[in-house]
């Protein structure tokens, strides 16, 4: 149609001009035939409300937790991470169906998306820990935190991620995100390992403090690690929404130009029509 012939010339004018979209592969510009709402697939905003209130409730439980169980001691540790692990998985698979609806999958293929990846992660993390010097004696603890661990990066990519085993491999394995969804996954789980890596530096410390002890500090770590990773993921989130409404703007001011030009506009003289004009 003709809209859709100006819209493609505006992008050829632009790429004519040497100009390049600084979105995220996986986001494009809508056309004429689709919604002019937001990019294909999860919108930014959509991602970005739905990132704010997985971590929202994630701090709300981590203090309500916090102030029922002494996280001081080992046992208060204990009981909490597999608490908070349920409920993350809850509030990730609620949140993200009522913000993503059109991108939310059915029930059964989340929960064994989740249970895969889950148990994969306790898995991995339990054999890494072993490997970096964590006593046998604790594998309690260390399970109950690769459990927990799992559930904070993995659920996320439960939801938004496909079957495909490329795209967890890029997300999580790789770490060369393509799409939006995938770079929300590699960033939380970057900076929640980052988070309990440098939460472990305290435990060989001669404080003799009772937090001290495996995997307290960890879990502290992964949890302000995760915080920092969602608030990188929202403002980055916010400005990639930025720049696609001023694209937005910038095309329908092009095509209402060309409107106006098509309905009623003053010859140009060039080499043909120069007679006209004497």
């Amino acid at each position: 149609t003709t809209l859709e012939l100006e819209s493609s010339n505006f992008d050829s004018c632009r790429r004519g001009r040497g100009e390049r979209s600084s979105l995220p592969e996986g986001h494009q510009m809508p056309t004429s035939g689709e919604e002019s709402s937001g990019p294909r697939g999860p919108g930014f905003n959509s991602l970005k409300q739905a990132q704010v209130v997985v971590s929202s409730l994630l701090v709300f439980l981590v203090v309500v937790g916090s102030l029922v169980l002494d996280q001081r001691k080992a046992m208060g540790n204990r009981i909490l991470m597999p608490i908070l692990s349920v409920m993350l998985t809850s509030a990730n698979e609620t949140v993200h169906s009522v913000f993503l609806p059109r991108h939310s999958k059915k029930g059964g293929s989340v929960a064994r998306l989740a249970a895969m990846s889950v148990s994969g992660g306790t898995v991995a993390f339990l054999f890494a820990a072993t490997c970096f010097g964590v006593p046998i004696r604790r594998f309690l603890d260390t399970i109950n935190f690769g459990f927990f661990l799992s559930t904070l990066v993995t659920m996320p990519g439960a939801c938004l991620l496909t079957e495909d085993f490329e795209q967890w491999k890029r997300s999580y394995l790789t770490l060369k995100p393509q799409t939006t969804v995938e770079r929300i996954c590699s960033t939380l789980l970057c900076s929640s390992l980052l988070g309990s890596w440098l939460g472990a530096w305290v435990i060989p410390l001669d404080w003799n403090c009772s937090w001290q002890a495996w995997p307290i500090p960890c879990f502290a770590g992964g949890v302000l690690g995760n915080l920092v990773g969602s608030m990188v993921l929202v403002r980055w989130l916010g400005r990639c929404q930025s720049k696609l409404d001023e694209k937005e703007k910038k095309r329908k001011k092009y095509e209402l130009e060309s409107k106006k030009k098509k309905q009623g506009e003053v010859p140009v003289c060039n080499e043909t029509n120069w007679w006209m004009f004497m």
